[in-house]
């Protein structure tokens, strides 16, 4: 009997850092959506992802846990 996961998906957008004090950086999301929204589901940042090498300028966050949404694909960042 086999045991594993199923229906993980793997991302080609690489978002770095995770742990970010004033700026984002977002690979190959050219021509994609970019939005930032806090826990409470506010959209703070919204930018139209134009290039394949994008940053985003986070320092007028507050510090906390955000979510980052590009195209369908949601990852977590921490400010710092």
């Amino acid at each position: 009997r086999d045991i594993g996961v199923t229906g993980v998906q793997t991302c080609a957008l690489p978002i770095y850092p995770t742990l970010v004090r004033e700026a984002l950086t977002v690979e190959h999301a050219s021509g994609l959506q970019l939005q930032i929204v806090d826990l409470t589901g506010m959209i703070l940042i919204q930018h139209p992802c134009e290039s394949d090498f994008e940053r985003i300028g986070v320092g007028q966050l507050q510090y906390g846990v955000y979510i980052v949404t590009v195209g369908n694909a949601n990852f977590k960042i921490i400010k710092m």
